[in-house]
């Protein structure tokens, strides 16, 4: 089967890359750069996004002091009645 868009049947009996799904022929707009900074830009924007979204979740801090603390009780531990003869 052979579009326009030059797009392959998939599974399903549905066209890749031209959006056609339950009998509906939509054709999805791809966003173009119209310099290799703006690219940049707007990829480093969406980096921004999602990192701010993990910043800003409600177990982040949490997570963090965990680490903070399986450190500080993993160096106690390695250190903690510890026999000279082993420390190098």
């Amino acid at each position: 089967m052979m579009l326009d868009g030059g797009g392959t049947t998939g599974i399903g009996g549905g066209v890749t890359g031209l959006g056609i799904g339950k009998g509906r022929l939509k054709r999805r707009k791809k966003k173009r750069c119209a310099t290799t900074q703006s690219c940049t830009l707007s990829c480093l924007k969406a980096t921004r996004r999602v990192i701010k979204k993990i910043v800003e979740h409600k177990y982040f801090q949490q997570g963090i002091l965990l680490a903070i603390l399986v450190n500080t009780l993993s160096m106690g531990i390695e250190y903690h009645n510890q026999v000279s003869s082993t420390i190098i």
